[in-house]
């Protein structure tokens, strides 16, 4: 009995004394926000994700994480939206590797604004 507690004495000294203090990749990821300058429908607060993103890029920023990623649907419909979210969005820190996925209802604007949409979203040619 007394090998057993010594034995697990010693494992649990090595593991903490090998465990990380600070993470080795710190990641901000942004899903779904889905902002809208529309009124509440349901259990969907469109105009709630602009204070939403605000608040998810000052906490990316401040915990200086690595790289952001947009999981898609930063809007809901209307091309204009962009112009409300976006300013937003860019106050990411510009040290900050940012990357966006395309969701449905980025692609739920009038199709004339399509070609526009990765100039838009400041998304390099090699996506």
């Amino acid at each position: 009995m007394k090998n057993f507690f010594f034995s697990l004495i010693t494992i649990l000294t090595i593991i903490s004394s090998c465990s990380i203090k600070d993470p080795i990749l710190k990641v901000g990821l942004v899903a779904d926000p889905q902002y809208a300058n529309k009124p509440i429908l349901g259990k969907r607060y469109y105009r709630e994700s602009l204070w939403k993103i605000e608040e998810a890029i000052d906490t990316f920023n401040y915990k200086k994480v690595d790289f952001v990623q947009n999981l898609g649907d930063i809007i809901d419909v209307e091309w204009e939206s962009y112009d409300s979210i976006l300013p937003i969005y860019n106050k990411l820190n510009p040290d900050i590797e940012n990357y966006h996925l395309l969701g449905n209802h980025d692609f739920s604007i009038d199709s004339t604004h399509l070609r526009d949409l990765r100039e838009k979203l400041s998304m390099p040619d090699y996506y």
